[in-house]
């Protein structure tokens, strides 16, 4: 696993809604800049899920605006409509450039994830990004530890217990808890 991480690092990526607030609440939205060598997010979701500002931000600090291009991209869309009717219409976009343009796809949302895994799409999500500059040197291992344990008790983000315990038993993590707003470890 920490091979597959460490070999998103100067790849291209598409970043879901999901994925930007967690990493807007981790207050690490320049990581995925560090990490990847493109950082894209759709123009539906900068003019329909991001208030105006924020998105102005994230155009400013790096992430490019993109959209689909092709009949390829188009139809990949289309049949994920299809197939996948539970998804949101965001997150069929995000999955249908990540295809298009042959880039890693990133989100936390589980529907969404799943139709990656069902299509061959190369994936990942905020813990992925950040196991990623843990693993190429971009951030050390007291601040993997702290953004471990932030994202796992602090910042409201929506992870399976069987996921979070995967990344701290491969990096040898104590499980913490938050009774206050600084997370405690477990001994």
């Amino acid at each position: 696993m920490r091979e597959k991480f460490k070999s998103f690092y100067n790849k291209e990526t598409v970043l879901d809604t999901c994925t930007i607030i967690d990493l807007q609440r981790l207050e690490i939205l320049d990581l995925p800049l560090r990490v990847f060598s493109k950082v894209y997010i759709t123009k539906n979701i900068i003019i329909e899920e991001l208030e105006k500002d924020f998105s102005k931000q994230l155009i400013e600090i790096g992430y490019e605006p993109i959209s689909l291009e092709t009949e390829d991209g188009y139809g990949f869309l289309f049949q994920l409509d299809v197939d996948y009717k539970k998804l949101s219409t965001s997150d069929k976009i995000v999955i249908a450039t990540a295809y298009e343009r042959n880039i890693i796809c990133c989100t936390n949302d589980s529907p969404a994830r799943n139709a990656c895994i069902e299509n061959d799409i190369t994936l990942t999500g905020t813990l992925g990004i950040i196991c990623c500059a843990f693993e190429n040197g971009i951030i050390t291992r007291k601040e993997l530890i702290n953004l471990i344990n932030r994202y796992d008790t602090g910042i409201e983000a929506h992870i399976s217990y069987e996921v979070i315990s995967q990344i701290r038993n491969l990096y040898k993590i104590p499980q913490s808890i938050n009774t206050s707003d600084t997370p405690k470890t477990i001994l």
